[in-house]
């Protein structure tokens, strides 16, 4: 978790470091204000982040469209993407990381260089990394405990891996 928001941070402070005078705390004093507006604006993008995460790995689904086993849904702890294909463990890799690398390094680096990341912005891609905590803890415990060349498949919350011949 630390080590994605690290990441990202560095990315933003990296691509546009005027947001660090934004930052009242650096600037010596400490003074918040929270408009009914902004929130609401907040949440939006917050779901319109969650939406995006999401598609993201099911995108990657080989057959996303057609295949009958791939499920998306919302529980309390958020949406959710879960499918029953087996996939490569290379796929596996991918389809974990590729919110984290797009929404949260790609991004920032493209808006910071492009002198449009903003202070919300930035706090969107922030959360992001730490949401794909889980996504990364999960590519981590395959590429450390599934052997290269196998197969995973995902059960609920179960993963198994069979080795490829």
């Amino acid at each position: 978790m630390l080590l994605n928001l690290v990441i990202s941070g560095l990315v933003i402070v990296l691509t546009a470091p005027a947001l660090l005078d934004q930052i009242p705390v650096l600037s010596g004093s400490l003074s918040v204000s929270i408009y009914l507006t902004d929130l609401i604006l907040m949440m939006v993008l917050l779901a319109l982040l969650l939406f995006v995460h999401e598609f993201l790995h099911l995108a990657l689904i080989p057959g996303f469209i057609w295949s009958q086993k791939n499920y998306a849904g919302l529980t309390f702890a958020g949406p959710f993407v879960a499918t029953g294909e087996v996939l490569t463990r290379r796929r596996f890799v991918m389809i974990s990381v590729t919110p984290f690398i797009v929404l949260s390094f790609l991004l920032p680096l493209i808006a910071g260089a492009a002198g449009m990341l903003s202070p919300l912005l930035s706090i969107i891609v922030l959360l992001n990394a730490l949401g794909a905590s889980v996504d990364m803890l999960s590519m981590f415990l395959v590429l450390t405990q599934v052997p290269p060349g196998s197969r995973v498949v995902c059960n609920g919350m179960n993963t198994y891996w069979k080795a490829h011949n």
